[in-house]
């Protein structure tokens, strides 16, 4: 289809019609895709850092990379 990057917000819940809808941990679902692509470039729009201990973010990140043949974006770093 044509598509280089995709990327996902790190948010607890979003509201809908109304009400709160629980959203799926990103790089969880970044790993998921990557086992399907390796031409599209994953990653998080934001990273919310007070939820998660930075050295299991980056290993997180690390292990999304080696799984991804694209590589990933990370809400830390400047797409490019």
């Amino acid at each position: 289809m044509g598509y280089d990057c995709f990327s996902l917000p790190d948010h607890l819940a979003r509201v809908e019609g109304g009400k709160p809808v629980a959203l799926p941990d990103p790089i969880t679902l970044l790993a998921r895709l990557a086992a399907d692509t390796c031409t599209i470039r994953l990653g998080t729009m934001t990273l919310l850092d007070a939820l998660r201990h930075p050295a299991q973010t980056v290993r997180c990140a690390a292990t999304l990379q080696q799984i991804s043949g694209a590589g990933s974006n990370w809400g830390w770093e400047q797409a490019g």
